[in-house]
């Protein structure tokens, strides 16, 4: 699992790629920060208009004009927009709009240390009780970029812990499977899947 964890982290254009997440809001003349063109919201679709000058990809060919580019639903090496390698990927989270820089070169990707992980200690494993929730409920909670979202929970897990109840609340992805959201001080959270 370390392992598979690892390449995920430090794939060309895995999570240590990203250089940047702007947000359209923040930047009202439609200027980001090292990502050329003009960046607008355009009904269902953030628009760019860039000329061959400002050097932006679109499908791999130079744009020269406006495309309207939907939110990627796919992985950020398959994003429309680029420039040298890098990959721009469009996001809209809860009606703002935002572009995902990521650097396959980046320094934190190069610099990314391997995840240590101690083998599975059976006797450390402890049961648990899975109560769903009649509704879901949702939380906000503070996302890696630095905005908070909308969190659906699903229900509680508790088990016993060093001779302390514990409880976690949950959510319920698709296929019933169980994950927690786990941060530490510097706000760095960590999508865990919990086992019921």
């Amino acid at each position: 699992m370390a392992a598979r964890r690892t390449a995920s982290l430090t794939a060309p254009y895995g999570p240590l790629s990203v250089t940047g997440v702007h947000w359209l809001d923040d930047f009202p003349e439609g200027r980001l920060p090292a990502i050329p063109g003009r960046w607008q919201p355009s009904g269902d679709r953030l628009a760019v208009t860039a000329t061959a000058a400002d050097g932006l990809l679109l499908d791999g060919r130079p744009l020269e004009g406006t495309a309207r580019l939907g939110a990627g639903q796919g992985p950020p090496g398959d994003a429309r927009a680029g420039q040298d390698g890098h990959r721009f990927a469009v996001l809209r989270r809860e009606g703002p709009w935002a572009v995902r820089a990521h650097d396959p070169e980046s320094g934190r990707l190069r610099a990314a240390p391997r995840i240590a992980r101690r083998p599975e200690d059976p006797a450390a494993r402890t049961p648990g009780t899975f109560t769903p929730y009649p509704d879901t409920r949702t939380v906000r909670v503070v996302n890696a970029d630095g905005r908070q979202r909308g969190l659906g929970l699903g229900g509680e897990l508790v088990f016993t812990l060093g001779g302390r109840a514990v409880t976690l609340q949950v959510t319920v992805e698709a296929g019933g499977g169980l994950w927690a959201v786990f941060a530490d001080a510097a706000g760095a959270g960590e999508r865990n899947p919990a086992e019921g």
